[in-house]
């Protein structure tokens, strides 16, 4: 792990956060938000696996969210860092199971029920998503949902700021770093 922060760019900087924490790096990539997510996943040829199965999941298959484990070195993560930071695209995570204990883990909260029954897909696998929803869990919804991941890191609106959240003995634990060359808030 580097000792020295990079001050900028601010791909540099997001790189250097995650390479800070251990543990196994997923991404957990949003094929709805941009054309350019599966081809992006699918020409780098990293293990990726998709939240959704079956004959539905297959019919969904372009716009589905996918679970991948990211080798740290090599061309992706930074590639992927570039492209998709402030658009959106998805999340890390950092965990100690393998892809198909995570995948089988995060598949619990695809769907949620609406106050009149009705049962709805649940996209917590999008940064906007995710970054609303867990600063509202009580401490045991924040158990249930991190479970076994240790770190889960999302970009802040626009990209502005990397937020890393964590579970702790209180609940959920948030820190967030402002970035640099970010878009200025509205």
């Amino acid at each position: 792990m580097p000792a020295h922060r990079p001050e900028g760019p601010r791909g540099a900087l997001v790189r250097w956060m995650i390479d800070q924490h251990p543990g196994t790096l997923f991404l957990l990539a949003d094929a709805a938000r941009d054309d350019a997510v599966l081809p992006t996943l699918l020409r780098a040829g990293v293990e990726h696996r998709s939240l959704y199965e079956g004959w539905q999941g297959e019919g969904l298959s372009e716009v589905a969210p996918y679970l991948a484990a990211v080798p740290r070195e090599g061309p992706f993560l930074d590639a992927w860092i570039d492209a998709s930071w402030g658009a959106s695209w998805g999340t890390f995570l950092f965990s100690d199971v393998t892809i198909f204990e995570l995948r089988r883990h995060l598949r619990r909260f695809l769907k949620v029920r609406s106050e009149d029954g009705k049962t709805l897909l649940f996209r917590f696998y999008d940064p906007r998503v995710l970054r609303a929803y867990l600063p509202t869990c009580t401490p045991a919804e924040t158990e249930a949902f991190l479970g076994p991941v240790r770190w889960w890191i999302c970009e802040g609106p626009r990209g502005a700021a990397l937020l890393r959240f964590h579970a702790t003995p209180e609940g959920l634990g948030c820190d967030s770093e402002a970035l640099p060359d970010a878009p200025a808030d509205d």
